[in-house]
C-alpha cells in the first residue's frame, strides 16, 4: 500500500499501524502506551481540536470490559493511554490479510495458545 493510500485511511487505522511499526508509542505486555504529545506530533496535519479529542474518545466506557471498533484504549493518567492488546492483535490480523508489512509481532503469543482438540 502506497503512502498516499495509507493517508486516506482512518486515523485509527493509521495510529494502530504506526504502533505496530514502532513509529509511535511503546509496546508493553498489555498493549501499547501512547501519550497525547506523541499523538499530536505524529498527526500534526490534523486539526488541533481533533488531535486533543481523539484518544479520549477511544477510551472504553466505565463498566465495560471489552474493546470495540471505536473504544479500544484505557486512560492511565492525564495525557497517557493504553491501547489494548486485543485491538492491536485485531489490527495485525487485518494488516496480514491486506499484506501490509509491520514490525511488531503482536500475534506471536496468540498463535502459541494451545489448540483445543
Amino acid at each position: 500500500m502506497s503512502v498516499s493510500e495509507q493517508e486516506k485511511r482512518t486515523v485509527k487505522y493509521r495510529l494502530l499501524t504506526a504502533v505496530l511499526n514502532a513509529q509511535i508509542g511503546r509496546i508493553v505486555p498489555e498493549g501499547a502506551v501512547i501519550n497525547t504529545k506523541q499523538f499530536s506530533c505524529f498527526f500534526s496535519t490534523l486539526s488541533p481540536l481533533y488531535r486533543t479529542s481523539f484518544l479520549p474518545a477511544a477510551v472504553i466506557e466505565e463498566g465495560r470490559c471489552g474493546v470495540s471498533h471505536t473504544q479500544y484504549a484505557t486512560r492511565l493518567r492525564r495525557g497517557v493511554y493504553l491501547i489494548h492488546k486485543e485491538a492491536l492483535q485485531a489490527h495485525a490480523r487485518l494488516l496480514k490479510e491486506e499484506e501490509v508489512a509491520y514490525v511488531v509481532d503482536i500475534l506471536e503469543e496468540a498463535d502459541d495458545a494451545p489448540a483445543l482438540i
